[in-house]
C-alpha cells in the first residue's frame, strides 16, 4: 500500500487524483502523475503510482520547509519580535513552535 498524498504544496488543497496516460499502446505502458483539481498543478510522470506519490510528497515537504524558513526569517527580522502572536496568524505561530522556534 502506498503512502497517503500530502496536500498540494501550492494551494494546500486535498482535492487530488492520480491519473495516468498511456505512452505505449502496443505494450499498454502507463505513466502516472499527481494532479491537483483545485489549482491544476501536477507532478512529473512516473512509471508507478508509488513513484508519483513519493515525488509529490517530497515536493510538498520542500514547500513546507521553505515556508518554515520564511516564517523563521520573518520573526527574526520583524519589528514585532517581542510579540510574535500579534504579527503572524495562529497557524504560523503554531508551525514555528512545532519546529522548536521560541516565540
Amino acid at each position: 500500500m502506498s503512502e497517503p498524498l500530502k496536500n498540494c504544496p501550492f494551494c494546500y488543497s486535498v482535492n487530488l487524483e492520480i491519473p495516468y496516460s498511456i505512452y505505449s499502446y502496443e505494450h499498454n505502458k502507463k505513466r502516472y502523475h499527481v494532479l491537483c483539481n483545485n489549482c491544476d498543478s501536477k507532478s512529473g510522470e512516473y512509471d508507478t503510482r508509488e513513484l508519483a506519490i513519493e515525488a509529490w510528497n517530497k515536493r510538498a515537504d520542500d514547500k513546507y520547509n521553505e515556508l518554515v524558513e520564511f516564517l523563521i526569517s520573518f520573526v527574526i527580522n520583524a519589528d514585532c519580535a517581542d510579540n510574535v502572536k500579534d504579527c503572524v496568524p495562529c497557524e504560523a505561530y503554531e508551525l514555528l513552535r512545532k519546529h522548536g522556534v521560541e516565540v
